[in-house]
């Protein structure tokens, strides 16, 4: 999966070329706390077990943060999957969000592409046969990161579940971007399967939203 710079975005759909065309060589630290004996914990008539009033203890994940590395446990998305156009490849499909979502020519027979007229977004999905050695999600990780244009930032997020087979997931994008590449991909018997989604920066929720939509919909064939 080789990357390419994003210097030339003007043009989205030649930029969704390049994304496609990546493809084409890509193999709080709490002690427990004792149970809550007041009656709001215990009595099952209650209807709550937390005090509303209570401020959040965590703090919101910082999409710029620099590179980290997180190989946990993947869980399925209780997400709604998306519901918009499909794209289907040989043991695969996933589909896009319902909305102005555009099919962009193939460039090759195993990728397809789905572009955002209004924003420039775009989702690909590849789906191609492994002519490497099986490889762990980690030793998947470097490869693709060795990939990446040189100074770009990267960001590992916890593994994932595409339709219960775990698959990596990394966020990467270079020094003055607007949008941010979202790269998730698996070996799963004998082929290569990855999934790009290069999306705006602007609005980290929305994004998060949308990448685990698209991820909820994916299904094998």
């Amino acid at each position: 999966m080789v990357h390419v710079s994003r210097a030339g975005r003007g043009l989205r759909w030649v930029a969704t070329g390049l994304v496609v065309g990546v493809l084409l060589l890509g193999c709080s630290d709490e002690e427990p706390r004792e149970p809550d004996e007041s009656p709001s914990a215990s009595d099952p008539t209650t209807g709550s077990t937390a005090d509303p009033t209570t401020e959040p203890t965590s703090e919101p994940t910082d999409a710029t943060s620099e590179p980290t590395d997180a190989t946990s446990e993947p869980t399925e998305p209780a997400v709604t999957p998306a519901a918009g156009l499909l794209l289907e490849e040989e043991t695969s499909q996933v589909n896009v969000p319902v909305g102005e979502w555009e099919r962009i020519p193939d460039i090759v027979t195993y990728a397809s592409a789905a572009g955002h007229v209004p924003s420039t977004q775009v989702i690909s999905l590849s789906d191609r046969e492994n002519f490497a050695s099986p490889a762990s999600l980690d030793e998947q990780v470097k490869f693709h990161n060795r990939t990446l244009p040189e100074g770009a930032i990267v960001k590992r997020q916890d593994n994932v579940l595409l339709d219960g087979a775990p698959g990596y997931y990394v966020q990467w994008w270079e020094k003055g971007d607007t949008k941010i590449q979202h790269d998730i991909g698996l070996d799963h018997d004998g082929r290569v399967i990855s999934i790009q989604m290069d999306l705006d920066r602007a609005d980290p929720a929305a994004t998060e939203a949308l990448v685990a939509s698209v991820l909820a919909s994916f299904r094998w064939r």
